[in-house]
């Protein structure tokens, strides 16, 4: 009797952790489908006639819904937001679209432009008096030094 209790208990706890696996490819499933319409949305705003400022925030946000699936498509949006911003001489989009690109850098495992842009954004984060940013740069500076191996 003993082994038909183990046995049950068991498969009770096969059949919990088979749903939990279900649920959780579904909602990666939904993830990626909810990126790709939010990539195709960004893309078609692009296409329009927008503001630099807006064409900047939109170029960041198609970097960063690329992150973890295409790095060169997100270096490729953050480097062409890094350059717009620029232009437009807004230092709150300069230090996102530096941030951005530092951290597709990284993630692509090129640490030295990575804490290029980021010692841009640290620099950016310092002239608006921004702390909460100026300490996430300082921390994002640590850590490549630290991949880097310095």
């Amino acid at each position: 009797m003993r082994i038909l209790e183990i046995n049950f208990c068991f498969v009770k706890k096969s059949k919990s952790i088979a749903v939990i696996i279900i649920i959780l490819f579904q909602a990666v499933l939904s993830f990626g489908q909810e990126n790709n319409n939010l990539i195709d949305s960004l893309e078609k705003e692009l296409s329009k006639d927008i503001l630099d400022t807006t064409r900047v925030r939109v170029l960041i946000r198609l970097a960063d819904a690329y992150t973890f699936t295409d790095f060169q498509k997100s270096i490729q949006y953050a480097k062409e937001a890094t350059t717009l911003a620029i232009k437009t001489e807004n230092p709150t989009l300069k230090y996102s679209a530096n941030q951005q690109l530092a951290l597709s850098y990284s993630l692509e495992g090129d640490y030295t432009s990575a804490l290029k842009y980021e010692t841009l954004s640290l620099q950016l984060a310092f002239l608006l008096n921004d702390s909460t940013n100026i300490g996430l740069s300082h921390s994002n500076v640590g850590n490549y030094y630290y991949e880097i191996g310095e």
